[in-house]
Order: structure tokens, then C-alpha cells, then sequence
């Protein structure tokens, strides 16, 4: 199951999970702490003391991670917040010195939330049980175990003191879970974290809050993030190779939060007004496309009651960006074109040479 934000994450994977031990598929497992992902606003008011937030870094214009605040992969603890200033106060440690003679210094910094957002990322401790059988997805990079972030794998042995042998792919890898807590259920996962997925069939889970119509517009506007956008629509439903089903309980709903369509910083340096008119006509085209779907589908398919109306997109393909719009998802070039400077008379004597070695002799 996949599903745009963390905190349905959670919550179906609290209920599979249930259900999975009530049928006796695994048992209750042993209760670990784990450090769960935590959405990141431009306020203080989504940190708490104690968090963990790890520095991500920001990009350079070249499209690479470059150090922030503190070195990439640096774990800092949040110990403090102010609301007057929307700062949030770190403290971290790091070593410095050869290796052997190591000296540890700790550091305490405030940095403003907004610019935390997109360079760091936030946890929080929680409970989960862990029991032989459960799936689960690993939330950090682990270098030492060839562990990448959003990798999936399986539970086949645990013993009483936490270590855990996983089945990951075709290998299988050990683990500490007093150690690594960046571990969670992995029955349902985010859009983001399925990203470069591919399985046999799949489930969207899109609900959209309740409230008055201009209210849910205005909040989709103040946080775009966790929204089930374009983008993040079409990466869900392309995920899996034979059939996804949706999940909802609104379908008008759901066309109107699918008309936004997520645009890179870097595409917005090339002309506000091309990114607009481009992301309006985009928005027109594809909300019209998805929901002549559903109303083709709702046709044959009976739609349940408020609390998950069911809709199948079984052979649907998410339909292509329209050409006017290909532009905005062009990445803008920082490499000048190559200048010829081949002289003539290299053009006449390796021109052939060249050319049998490229494969391009007639």
C-alpha cells in the first residue's frame, strides 16, 4: 500500500499489522524504540525537545549535496524552541584528530525552521513491535550494511536481544535493533519512499481531509508536501506492473488535489510566468483526463460508503504530459554546448578512423 502522508503511513500499518496477529500470521513481537520520520514545517510548532534531525544537506547548481549547518549525515538532538524567533536550538557532537587520539566536541546552534525544511531531516522516538514474518523498510542510509534509505525486506530471525536477520532481495543482512532505529512496518509505505519500486499489484490510499471546500484549498496551498499531487499520483501508479487500486473517500475530492502539479526551484528560474501558464494548462488537461477515468469506472464499479470509497484503476495509465508542459520538466543546462574546434586537417585525416571506431562506417 502506498499513500502520501506519514501519519496514514502509520496508522495502516497499525491495522495490518493487528490484523496479521489476530490471524496468527506472526506474533505480538517485542516492543523496540525507534526513530520514526516526522513531517517538517517552516515553524517551530512541528519540533518538539528530544526529536533527532539529521542534516541533508543542500544542493549546489551543479544538482550535488553540499554541507549545511553541519556535515551531511550529522545527528543532532533538538533541545530547545523559539516560537518569537522560529528558531529551533541543536546540540551535536563530532570528533576531530587522528584516528586514536580523537577529540569529541559538542556543539549547540539555533537555526531558523524555515530554512531547516529540504536540508535536514526530522524523527521521533517511538514504540513498534518487531516480531519473525513482519516486513519492514529502513529509514537511513547504513553504509556499513549496504542499507539504503527505503529499502525493503523481511523478518526471518530474532532473537531475545534484538538481533535480526533480514531477507533483503536476494541477500540477506544482520541488524541490531538497539543499535539501528531507523526501522519501521513496511505494509504500507509513503509515494516518497516507493519511488524506484516495482511489485505486481499495489494499493493508493487517498484520503482527503474533510472540511469547508475554500478551507482545504487554502490549506493545500500553505503545505503542498503529503498532498497527493500530479507527481506524486502518477509515481503511485506506476509502481506496480499489473493493477493499482485506489482508495478513497472523496472523488472530487481527489481530481481537485490532482490538479496541482509539483515544479522544481531550479524550473522556476526560467520564467514565473511560463511555469503558470504552463502548470494551469497542465492542471485543466489532466484533471479532465482523470476524471472522465473515474466516471467511466463509477459506471461498473459500485462506490462504498464515505469511509472508503473504492474505485479500480486496473489498466488505467497515467496519461503523458502534455507537450506544452514537457518544458517545465526539462532540467535547465549548466553545461555549455561543446565549441568545435577540430581543424580541418584532423577532420581529413581521423575522420574515418573515428568514425569505424564509433560504429558509424557505412
Amino acid at each position: 500500500m502506498v499513500t502520501p502522508t506519514n501519519e496514514k503511513r502509520k496508522e495502516l500499518n497499525l491495522k495490518v499489522r493487528e490484523a496479521r496477529v489476530a490471524l496468527g500470521e506472526i506474533g505480538e513481537g517485542k516492543p523496540y524504540r525507534v526513530l520514526s520520520p516526522v513531517h517538517q514545517e517552516f515553524t517551530v510548532e512541528g519540533y518538539q525537545p528530544g526529536d533527532r534531525l539529521v542534516f541533508t544537506g543542500e544542493r549546489d547548481p551543479g544538482g550535488r549535496r553540499r554541507n549545511w549547518g553541519a556535515r551531511i549525515g550529522t545527528e543532532a538532538e533538538v533541545i530547545d524552541i523559539d516560537r518569537e524567533k522560529n528558531q529551533v536550538r541543536v546540540r551535536y557532537e563530532f570528533s576531530v584528530g587522528k584516528k586514536g587520539q580523537e577529540l569529541t566536541r559538542s556543539v549547540t546552534r539555533e537555526f531558523p525552521a524555515r530554512e531547516l525544511a529540504g536540508r535536514s531531516a526530522l524523527y521521533r522516538e517511538e514504540e513498534r513491535n518487531f516480531a519473525v514474518g513482519d516486513r519492514v523498510v529502513a529509514l537511513r542510509n547504513e553504509p556499513k550494511l549496504d542499507l539504503q534509505n527505503g529499502t525493503l525486506g523481511t523478518i526471518r530471525e530474532l532473537d531475545r536481544d534484538g538481533r535480526a536477520l533480514l531477507d533483503v532481495g536476494a541477500r540477506k543482512v544482520e541488524l541490531d535493533l538497539n543499535r539501528y532505529r531507523h526501522l519501521d512496518h513496511a505494509y504500507a509505505v509513503t509515494i516518497h519512499k516507493s519511488q524506484g519500486a516495482t511489485v505486481e499489484h499495489s494499493i493508493l490510499v487517498a484520503v482527503v481531509e474533510p472540511g469547508p471546500k475554500r478551507e482545504r484549498e487554502r490549506e493545500l496551498e500553505r503545505s503542498p508536501q503529503g498532498q497527493l499531487t500530479y507527481n506524486a499520483l502518477n509515481v503511485a501508479v506506476t509502481r506496480a506492473q499489473y493493477g493499482t487500486h485506489v482508495f478513497t473517500n472523496s472523488i472530487e475530492g481527489l481530481e481537485k488535489s490532482v490538479e496541482r502539479v509539483e515544479v522544481k526551484s531550479s524550473t522556476l528560474k526560467r520564467g514565473p510566468g511560463l511555469v503558470r501558464e504552463a502548470g494551469r494548462e497542465l492542471s485543466k488537461t489532466w484533471s479532465r483526463d482523470f476524471g472522465e477515468r473515474v466516471r467511466e469506472l463509477s459506471r461498473s464499479v459500485s462506490v462504498l460508503n464515505s469511509k472508503a470509497p473504492r474505485l479500480s484503476l486496473e489498466g488505467i495509465k497515467v496519461p503523458p504530459l502534455p507537450a506544452h508542459a514537457r518544458e517545465l520538466f526539462r532540467p535547465a543546462p549548466s553545461i555549455p554546448p561543446p565549441q568545435k574546434s577540430i581543424g580541418k586537417e584532423l577532420e581529413l585525416t581521423r575522420g574515418k578512423s573515428l568514425g569505424k571506431g564509433l560504429g558509424l562506417e557505412r
